[in-house]
């Protein structure tokens, strides 16, 4: 695989998408209960509580996905499957696609992100230095980790959003990026979680499928 497919392969890697027409149709993950719905004009109020614990769940406790997922740039596209664990400002990506790429891991300590492909070993001080060392491209991938979960990252002042009917985010805009969720799920009856996550800019298009969240 020549540098150009491993870089377009990494950027796919390190964020999150595909699965496109074909997958539009998901199935919740058999661990999580159907939402209530909100009456329209308590939304506002019952959105800063079920932020409040999505924020909880970021910063207090260790989460994880499996995700099919993938990308698409104007010269390429990706799929594999995603295994994410997340513990503060800690995680561990494992990406496989064992008939294509291989497997890819990458890890992040809070201060160092490494990244493991191809028996090679990539080190950068953060996600956005490694993805603009290895693609050329410079992205927040910093702010997933609030994306995933359903959150705006509070490291942009800049962010509009809406609300669906279980007053969560049914679409934000922020950092340039349009994300749009939805299939959501109630899990351990307190965090209210998405099982479609698209996530837009001018030349990506990414997309996660969440087979299950690990709470």
């Amino acid at each position: 695989m020549n540098y150009f497919n491993k870089s377009l392969y990494l950027l796919g890697l390190l964020f999150v998408a595909l699965c496109l027409g074909q997958c539009s149709s998901i199935n919740l993950d058999p661990t999580a209960e159907k939402p209530k719905v909100v009456p329209s004009p308590q939304r506002s109020i019952v959105w800063q509580k079920n932020k409040a614990e999505l924020n909880a769940l970021k910063n207090n406790q260790s989460w994880g996905m499996t995700a099919r997922l993938g990308v698409i740039t104007k010269e390429q596209s990706a799929s594999s499957q995603l295994d994410w664990s997340n513990q503060d400002s800690q995680y561990n990506i494992k990406l496989n696609n064992a008939l294509t790429f291989g497997e890819v891991k990458i890890s992040h300590d809070g201060h160092i992100t490494k990244l493991f492909y191809d028996n090679k070993e990539y080190v950068a001080n953060n996600p956005e230095e490694l993805l603009l060392k290895l693609t050329q491209i410079n992205l927040p991938i910093s702010e997933l980790h609030y994306w995933i979960l359903g959150l705006p990252s509070p490291n942009y002042k800049s962010v509009e959003l809406n609300l669906n009917e279980y007053a969560t985010l049914s679409n934000l805009k922020q950092a340039g990026f349009i994300i749009k969720y939805d299939n959501f799920g109630l899990f351990k009856n307190r965090y209210i979680l998405p099982h479609k996550i698209i996530i837009k800019s001018k030349n990506l298009y990414l997309k996660i499928s969440v087979e299950h969240w690990d709470l």
